[in-house]
């Protein structure tokens, strides 16, 4: 019987975690292929959680020099009149727009507010499965949150209202969870359509470097064959980790949008699977 190495073990994870969350988090996906996907989703909200408990803790280093204050007052003073200026042409606009109701259901896949979905304020429901479902803006009045139909373990939610997302954001879901996005009212004229580009590629199980091996780009990438995992060196920079399943019996079926840049690898174990430009 082989001993398992000291730092494959979940103790040497957590210390990583603890005073290295990124790296702590990125290893834990790679070290751990054998961990319950439920666990690695519960064991990376609390390494962000951690790791954004410290940046709060992280003392201010910010100039109080009174002498700086008063040479810019009169220059702040004229910003905030130049932005409330702004802001006030802004709300003019936006009133001025035609507000319509919206709803859209999200599976596996990235996201981007003022493309897929029109910026604004949004209740989530969660409608089959089980996932992570987070936003870029997180901090900002987003979300990272579990979501799952059955919320019986605890740390789970099948709900979450009035997560405000912004044009640029990111709002990502994750294995099985599928996920219901409405709003009472949005601007659904300022979303800017999709425009992909390139060819498809099917690729089988392998190791395989974007811009090498096949172009880098946005794909939606579709389980065509056989079941496995899935995952890129960029999981929490646009990337992913999934089990995949071609009859979606045991994983899912297709990831939506992608993020495969030049020098991300992507692995794939198991099964066969199509990339299809989405970008």
């Amino acid at each position: 019987m082989t001993k398992e190495k000291f730092y494959k073990r979940m103790w040497f994870i957590w210390v990583l975690i603890v005073f290295l969350p990124p790296i702590g988090i990125i290893y834990m996906w790679i070290a751990k292929k054998d961990l319950q996907i439920g666990k690695k989703v519960a064991i990376t909200i609390v390494g962000i959680l951690w790791c954004v408990l410290c940046l709060a803790m992280a003392p201010d280093t910010g100039n109080t020099d009174q002498v700086a204050q008063s040479d810019t007052t009169e220059s702040s003073a004229k910003d905030e009149q130049e932005e409330q200026t702004t802001q006030e042409a802004t709300t003019e606009e936006a009133s001025e727009a035609e507000l319509e109701a919206f709803e859209i259901e999200l599976s596996a896949g990235h996201y981007e507010i003022g493309v897929d979905i029109p910026a604004g304020k949004y209740n989530l429901e969660c409608l089959s499965g089980m996932g992570n479902v987070s936003s870029s803006n997180m901090m900002d009045g987003g979300l990272n949150v579990v979501m799952s139909t059955d919320t019986s373990d605890g740390y789970s939610v099948d709900s979450f209202n009035n997560a405000k997302f912004s044009d640029g954001d990111i709002l990502t879901v994750t294995s099985t969870a599928v996920v219901k996005v409405t709003s009472d009212g949005v601007d659904k004229s300022a979303v800017s359509s999709r425009t992909p580009e390139g060819a498809e590629i099917e690729l089988s199980s392998g190791n395989f470097v974007a811009g090498t091996d096949f172009e880098a780009g946005v794909y939606d990438i579709t389980c065509i064959e056989g079941m496995g995992n899935v995952s890129s060196s960029n999981i929490i920079d646009g990337g992913l980790n999934e089990v995949m399943d071609v009859s979606a019996g045991n994983g899912i079926t297709v990831f939506k949008n992608a993020s495969l840049k030049d020098g991300v690898e992507l692995t794939i174990s198991g099964c066969k699977v199509k990339l299809t430009p989405s970008k």
